[in-house]
């Protein structure tokens, strides 16, 4: 237990000191007067946060557990849990965003006004004593309770539900079918799956609806920073950005690796190569569609309708072309040897280059048309 919490920690401490440590340092080179003492006491503080952040996510796990396990199917309601917990996570960043942005006063008086962020800011500008002992001591008393509680629950059985059903069911399928259906079931049924790659799905069809309803006047007053060239025709940038979100959908980036120590059980059935291949890039372009389709409803509505047609068919062609780079990328930088289904969807060199490689090659000729031939050639050929 004290060897993986300590992985935790210095896995999480790499990354806030990445993210934060360099904000610090031009603090105090940009702000007069400043003193050094702010980035050493910065770095105290990035040490203890990731004792916070390993506690929060043990209890969060531990919750989302015991709930889980209280229905028949444990993954499908975990997954859920984790995208209820995420969005609670947004809201809860966008009310604060839009409180700080929206309170009146010195902005002094509105840090003091949130007890969190008055501590920490009055620990590392001023080296208040007091905060830095109630950060220290909320800190370890978190993290060491974490701790204690994984200890006690070491090599002790989980309950589960058990439902008991003595009738057998057999269904006749295709191979091709049969193959899809069990790559879907089990993208829904790993959670650090879904979670990892479904969020393009969610921004696009959450772009979709959040034009409708704004209007397109607003959406241009968004963009309106950019070069005119590249927003010049609305309805083209807007593909292309739909088409980005929807080539950085790829689950079959890692939908080989995830077989794991098991592909030889796949490879032992009557099936051949291409038929394996072809299930999991139809289950990428079966969500992907969904997706699509769901989302063209609300693009009709400002989009102008000679133009309809290019929101069905460039997306489809886009997800196809992303899914098949995926499974390529996933045969050649394949993974089998893991613990964990994390090891696979986060930290392979197969998920980095099948998310990224397809966002390059579409947004590519999208920006060669926008800001050099825009002028030249009709939006129609160039589609």
């Amino acid at each position: 237990v004290l060897a993986k919490a300590m992985y935790n920690y210095l896995f999480d401490l790499i990354i806030f000191i990445s993210i934060l440590l360099p904000g610090y340092i031009v603090f105090y080179i940009m702000v007069p007067n400043s003193s050094f003492l702010v980035v050493v006491r910065s770095s105290l503080f990035i040490l203890i946060l990731p004792l916070i952040s390993n506690a929060i996510a043990t209890f969060v796990g531990i919750l989302s557990d015991k709930l889980s396990r209280m229905f028949k199917h444990y993954s499908i309601i975990q997954t859920i849990i984790m995208i209820l917990l995420v969005g609670l996570y947004l809201v809860l960043n966008y009310s604060l965003q839009g409180y700080l942005m929206n309170a009146t006063g010195s902005a002094e008086d509105v840090i003091n006004s949130i007890y969190v962020i008055k501590v920490v800011l009055h620990f590392v500008l001023y080296g208040n004593t007091i905060n830095f002992i109630i950060i220290l001591s909320f800190s370890l008393i978190c993290y060491i309770s974490s701790i204690v509680y994984l200890k006690s629950q070491l090599g002790k059985l989980k309950k589960e539900k058990i439902v008991v059903n003595n009738k057998l069911s057999f269904k006749v399928n295709m191979p091709i079918v049969a193959l899809t259906k069990k790559e879907l079931k089990q993208y829904f049924h790993i959670p650090v799956y879904l979670m990892n790659t479904i969020i393009p799905c969610v921004l696009y069809f959450g772009l979709s609806v959040a034009i409708c309803v704004l209007g397109k006047e607003m959406a241009l007053s968004f963009v309106a920073l950019l070069p005119k060239e590249l927003v010049s025709n609305f309805d083209v940038f807007l593909l292309m950005v739909l088409s980005i979100l929807i080539s950085s959908f790829v689950i079959t980036g890692s939908s080989i690796s995830l077989e794991g120590k098991h592909f030889w059980i796949v490879r032992t059935n009557a099936i051949s190569n291409m038929t394996l291949f072809k299930s999991k890039i139809y289950a990428n372009l079966a969500i992907s569609s969904i997706v699509i389709l769901v989302s063209f409803p609300f693009i009709l509505t400002f989009v102008e309708i000679q133009n309809c047609w290019w929101f069905i068919i460039i997306p489809l062609l886009i997800s196809f072309m992303s899914s098949t780079l995926g499974l390529v990328v996933n045969l050649n930088f394949p993974k089998m040897e893991w613990e964990k289904e994390e090891a696979v969807v986060k930290q392979s060199m197969s998920s980095l280059i099948s998310m990224f490689f397809p966002m390059i090659l579409t947004i590519i000729p999208f920006i060669v048309y926008l800001m050099s031939f825009s002028t030249v050639i009709s939006p129609i050929i160039f589609i």
